[in-house]
């Protein structure tokens, strides 16, 4: 399953042709998003103490999934 998603992330790559994505590799690429996302569930220890009582842990869910996908694309630098 890994060495499916490690090619997949190399087609995206290939198929962008360096027009909107620098060129990275995509075992990396992989271990970043597998890793990050991992941290996200397993911290949740670390993490719960952090927010608001009332944190609907779905709706941060979604909102640490969309600042992953944003931060991956267009880092922490303003464009």
């Amino acid at each position: 399953m890994n060495a499916d998603l490690v090619e997949f992330y190399r087609e995206l790559l290939d198929a962008d042709g360096g027009q909107t994505l620098r060129p990275v590799d995509p075992l990396f690429l992989h271990l970043i998003i597998l890793g990050a996302s991992d941290f996200f569930v397993s911290a949740d220890p670390v993490i719960t103490p952090l927010l608001p009582a009332d944190t609907d842990k779905d709706d941060l869910t979604a909102r640490f999934n969309t600042f992953l996908v944003d931060v991956l694309l267009n880092g922490l630098k303003p464009r």
